[in-house]
């Protein structure tokens, strides 16, 4: 589940902080993790940046009750299939016997809880999915993205921040960059196009305080042809971004970004 790893990232986060964690931050994030479990709330909450439509917005709130009400069913199903909790005391035991066949059975048990739960987020996701357009799920993963930094940064336990001038991760800004839409297009490679072959790249670059891509900072992370990493190098000067601020104050962004190359789509991202 999404909340597990971000529980995770949490405590190798602590091993390293500089700063202890904020009781009050914590709790805070962690509800903020529990938002990104209930699709159609999650994507109400984003209802400016995917500019929904005055007809999706009583569908999603719709969908909000009905998914809020499988939550409860599912805690339910856990609870009752869940192995009575002696067994993970008895297995835990300093001395005696190892009943390995209960340790597999108490692990199956609740491995195949943990699987149904994720399996009826993802029909919640695609329910919600339904009503969306394809432009607004398009943006989707860099919502989810956002949010899971805000998240990590409501904990409270990120070390000392950068010193004046310098660059900033995502998740210790306030407002993190945004591609402002409608500029420096990519160009699809024609002999790409010509072949109908799709891609991504996924690039990180410096943008910096007046929103503009930094030279000499960009990076390919993944990329599924050379000719793509080209067209997103060469588009990358002409974009203008959202400078990220922090403080109340305008600072410089590490960002990572897939650009798609999509026919399907009949656009760029």
């Amino acid at each position: 589940m999404r909340i597990l790893a971000v529980a995770a990232c949490f405590v190798g986060m602590l091993a390293h902080a500089q700063v202890a964690p904020d009781s009050k931050g914590m709790v805070a994030a962690l509800s903020r993790g529990m938002r990104l479990l209930a699709p159609a709330q999650f994507v109400l909450d984003h209802r400016v940046e995917l500019a929904l439509t005055p007809e999706q917005v009583p569908i999603l709130e719709s969908l909000v009750r009905a998914q809020a009400d499988s939550m409860l069913v599912r805690v339910r199903r856990r609870v009752s299939t869940t192995p009575p909790s002696r067994t993970a005391t008895e297995f835990m035991s300093w001395s005696g016997p190892i009943n390995e066949q209960v340790i597999r059975e108490a692990a199956r048990l609740a491995s195949d809880g943990q699987a149904q739960v994720q399996i009826d987020i993802a029909r919640d996701r695609h329910v919600v999915g339904a009503v969306l357009t394809p432009d607004q799920l398009a943006i989707l993963p860099r919502l989810e993205s956002g949010d899971m930094m805000k998240l990590v940064r409501g904990s409270r336990m990120v070390g000392p921040l950068p010193a004046k001038g310098g660059v900033y991760f995502e998740f210790q800004v306030d407002n993190a960059v945004r591609q402002v839409p409608g500029n420096g297009g990519l160009t699809y490679p024609d002999r790409l196009r010509a072949a109908r072959t799709e891609g991504e790249v996924l690039a990180q670059f410096v943008v910096d305080t007046a929103g503009v891509y930094e030279g000499g900072t960009f990076k390919v992370l993944k990329s599924s042809h050379e000719l793509f990493t080209q067209a997103v190098r060469d588009a990358l000067p002409l974009m203008r971004f959202t400078p990220a601020e922090a403080g109340g104050e305008k600072v410089r962004q590490l960002v990572q970004q897939p650009f798609t190359f999509s026919l399907s789509r009949d656009r760029l991202e």
